[in-house]
């Protein structure tokens, strides 16, 4: 080698310095998208030092880059999204819950037996129509208001108690269909005088019964679902009032 010739500096870049280089990829998030920019930089030299620290810069910009899409949606779905979003619209469009039935029997319904504070009731039975029966009983009773019927029920009551029991503060009305209340002694729900009336004011004495009609005027549409309330009005206990179902809902 002549003196005029200079031995390669391998410790220097091998192309003309300031000019610039390809940089490494960096991560750089723009909203919710990831891209990736080329950055000018001097390439450090070609060693096996410095290369391994470029692989453990890239891949920590490439892990940087996944995390950040899986939680800011950077061109990868939204799994737990999507998995809300299907259950959510499979809930909307679900079939509804049939509705429980409030009454258990079919058609009218006897032999009902229910137990409140201390009276038993049981219902023997029901004549759905009972106009001409009531009108027949009393000159004086008055027809049902237009589109009403005599509903009337033929039941016992037992004082299932240990001391005397009155009668006179039950009270007795039906709950139609639409769980509207009618009153037996209000006067548009009143039959007037029954036949065979349910004497309401005897005291019967521990295990006495006494048995009777009892009768209240209600709207015809009112009568499928229909049922007896029978309430101790002097009881404040919750255990004061009975129900047994007329006829059941179709």
């Amino acid at each position: 080698m002549t003196g005029n010739q200079q031995r390669p500096d391998h410790g220097s870049p091998s192309h003309t310095s300031g000019a610039p280089r390809q940089g490494v990829p960096v991560a750089r998030v723009d909203g919710a998208a990831c891209t990736t920019a080329d950055t000018n930089f001097t390439t450090p030299p070609v060693t096996s030092r410095i290369g391994a620290r470029t692989l453990r810069a890239g891949a920590l910009a490439l892990g940087t880059c996944l995390a950040l899409a899986l939680t800011a949606g950077c061109g990868v779905p939204n799994l737990l999204a999507d998995a809300i979003s299907s259950e959510k619209l499979a809930r909307e469009h679900a079939a509804p819950a049939p509705p429980v039935p409030t009454r258990t029997a079919d058609q009218v319904i006897a032999g009902h037996k229910a137990t409140f504070g201390d009276w038993e009731i049981v219902l023997h039975g029901t004549d759905l129509n009972a106009e001409t029966k009531v009108l027949s009983e009393n000159q004086f009773n008055k027809p049902p208001l237009p589109g009403h019927r005599f509903v009337m029920s033929d039941v016992t009551l037992t004082n299932s108690g240990t001391g005397e029991a009155d009668i006179l503060p039950l009270s007795f009305s039906i709950v139609g269909g639409s769980e509207k209340v009618y009153k037996s002694f209000e006067a548009d729900n009143s039959c007037g005088v029954l036949p065979e009336d349910l004497n309401t004011f005897d005291d019967l004495d521990p295990g006495e019964s006494r048995r009777g009609n009892i009768c209240a005027s209600i709207p015809a549409e009112e009568i499928d679902g229909a049922a007896w309330r029978v309430e101790n009005m002097m009881d404040f206990s919750n255990n004061s009032t009975a129900v047994l179902p007329i006829r059941s809902s179709e």
